[in-house]
């Protein structure tokens, strides 16, 4: 389990790979030193399970960004198995804001829509 300053590294990286596959910001040499500085922050070992945390949010995700996304943070190191067991563990045990968040941005008529 992540605690706060961990779960900020997370949040970090899940920036970087947005500014490099949804708004291009950054290019890809650019997204991986970037996540390297991140990681550096943080012991090895810890470093390897807060980018497998960022993965979870993209590994086998749906969305079309997602397979990019995976590709790049797998690209950096992140372990797609130990992402794949996070996505599940939160996803068998959803948070409810969370899950009604998810769907309102997944709705066809978008997350505002009333």
């Amino acid at each position: 389990m992540l605690n706060r300053r961990e779960r900020v590294g997370s949040g970090r990286l899940t920036g970087l790979t947005a500014a490099h596959v949804q708004v291009r910001r950054l290019t890809r040499e650019q997204a991986l030193a970037e996540i390297a500085r991140v990681l550096a922050e943080f012991p090895t070992a810890r470093g390897a399970e807060i980018l497998a945390d960022a993965a979870a949010a993209h590994v086998d995700g749906d969305r079309h960004q997602d397979a990019a996304a995976t590709e790049l943070l797998a690209a950096a190191g992140a372990d797609l198995e130990q992402a794949r067991r996070i996505r599940a563990e939160r996803t068998s045990h959803p948070n409810p804001l969370a899950t009604i968040v998810d769907q309102a941005n997944r709705s066809p008529r978008g997350p505002h829509a009333q």
